[in-house]
């Protein structure tokens, strides 16, 4: 069976581990070929145009779009309670790969 991280998923745990408030969606392909290529599980990373839409229209207020970056208007402790209320639901070993893999971008 393959797992799949949302988009929300990944930018939650990207913005609770980095310093930064902004991310590229090329940045983000990156992420997921890596994250992709290091599990030992089938895993899939969806940020296609629509599920990156829906991640911020979800959390509007959140996350925001600033031309062709994805912002974070929460500060870094915020993010850590959003990769703590979003995150859980991924597989312990999976989401263990996931923060690894982001927290070394």
């Amino acid at each position: 069976m393959c797992e799949v991280i949302e988009a929300e998923n990944l930018l939650v745990a990207y913005f609770a581990t980095q310093r930064k408030r902004k991310v590229s969606i090329g940045r983000l392909k990156t992420l997921r070929a890596r994250i992709e290529s290091s599990s030992e599980e089938p895993v899939y990373v969806d940020i296609t145009r629509s599920s990156l839409v829906r991640a911020v229209e979800l959390n509007a207020g959140i996350l925001d779009w600033k031309g062709s970056f994805i912002v974070c208007l929460q500060t870094p402790a915020g993010a850590n309670k959003l990769d703590e209320n979003y995150n859980w639901r991924i597989p312990a070993p999976l989401r263990s790969r996931l923060m690894q893999v982001v927290k070394s971008a």
